[in-house]
């Protein structure tokens, strides 16, 4: 057993002393540290401090991190898609069933505009409407020089559908009606004008059914879109708009 001798600035062992100078034991005799071979001047590692010990905790919870990123990225691809589809089954298949009629729908918009509007007709499926009512509202605002234009029959039909929007709990839905609507009334400005005048032998009179038909659908849906105007935000602000147009026929 090893014999102490305290004393105030160093302890004293049998063969090592501690030098609180250098912070590490020291050989007492030299003859004894020679006795000793393949032993050099002994150093004990000094205590962890805080920090020290604060970088360890950060390295090792490092170490963590990228091992656990590492096998992340060995999954194989099928198997990514395989984890993210679990629990979503219901959502994946609607998305799948809507992606079919969209390709339906663009083979049909391709062909024949009448077609694509007698399809959405029959499907009855909003979703699918509102993702086609932008390119149905450029066919009327914008004539193409192949003459693909919407005719007023074709945006008659869509008017029903159209209240269905409007009073939809979707502001997409409804801002998507709200345009379509209101590039009717600009379209046909002029015939729908010519409906609301009256004389001895009536405008409206001489006018087709087509203008006759979007006026009076049109008009019905103005209470509607009256208090959808109320709303606030870039739905209310354009259901203001129409309601404008529609005061001034």
């Amino acid at each position: 057993m090893a014999v102490r001798n305290n004393r105030k600035n160093d302890r004293e062992l049998r063969f090592f002393r501690y030098d609180w100078a250098i912070s590490r034991y020291r050989w007492i005799d030299e003859n004894c540290r020679n006795t000793v071979s393949g032993f050099g001047t002994i150093s004990f590692r000094k205590h962890i401090s805080q920090e020290d010990l604060k970088t360890h905790v950060i390295t090792s919870k490092k170490e963590k991190i990228v091992t656990k990123s590492q096998s992340l990225c060995s999954l194989q691809p099928e198997n990514e898609a395989q984890e993210i589809a679990k629990g979503h089954g219901t959502m994946i298949s609607v998305l799948q069933s809507r992606l079919l009629r969209l390709k339906a729908a663009q083979t049909l918009w391709h062909k024949d505009t009448n077609a694509l509007i007698e399809y959405l007709l029959r499907l009855k499926d909003d979703a699918v409407l509102v993702d086609i009512m932008p390119f149905l509202t450029c066919r009327v605002r914008d004539v193409s020089p192949e003459g693909q234009a919407l005719s007023m029959g074709a945006c008659l039909e869509i008017l029903p559908p159209l209240e269905r929007l409007l009073t939809s709990k979707f502001e997409d839905y409804v801002i998507a009606g709200l345009d379509m609507i209101r590039e009717m009334v600009k379209r046909w400005w002029m015939q729908l004008k010519a409906a609301t005048s009256k004389g001895v032998e009536p405008e409206w009179q001489r006018c087709s059914r087509s203008v006759s038909g979007m006026y009076m659908a049109i008009v019905s849906l103005s209470a509607i879109i009256v208090k959808v105007s109320k709303r606030k935000g870039p739905v209310g602000e354009k259901a203001l708009v129409v309601t404008r147009l529609l005061d001034l026929l």
